[in-house]
């Protein structure tokens, strides 16, 4: 399988990417995370406005399981994708463009810099799906 990851991005070992722009970052799930739990039937976000590194900003519900999307890191929630409260499936169909989960506000400038790069995450990835082919862009 081909899983997309754009090398402009930064990646949390909990396969959420991030968009930073000006101390902010737009973060959604990444392809491979989208193709594991299969077609988004339902969304749901936090009610917190703060959330700490690895604690759920939202929850996606699939065919095969609701998981939790941690925050890669500890931040100020700005705004949610209300969008995907009607139209879930855009996780799937955009996962790096219409289907952003949220856009945070770093507590901590530093921790965005401890988010992986591409390569470092196609390493994260291929160690749990062996055989699998990747297309950086």
């Amino acid at each position: 399988m081909n899983y997309e990851i754009p090398s402009t991005l930064l990646y949390s070992k909990g396969h959420v990417w991030a968009r930073v722009q000006n101390g902010a970052a737009v973060v959604g799930v990444t392809d491979y995370l989208q193709r594991e739990l299969g077609t988004v039937i339902n969304v749901e976000f936090s009610d917190s406005e703060v959330v700490e590194r690895e604690s759920p900003i939202a929850w996606l519900e699939s065919v095969k399981a609701i998981i939790p999307v941690p925050s890669p890191i500890d931040c100020e929630v700005i705004e949610f994708n209300t969008r995907l409260v009607r139209e879930p499936w855009l996780v799937n169909a955009s996962p790096y463009d219409e289907g952003w989960i949220a856009k945070l506000r770093a507590l901590d400038l530093e921790e965005l810099e401890k988010l992986q790069r591409a390569q470092a995450y196609i390493e994260l990835i291929s160690a749990l799906s062996r055989c699998e082919r990747y297309r950086v862009f």
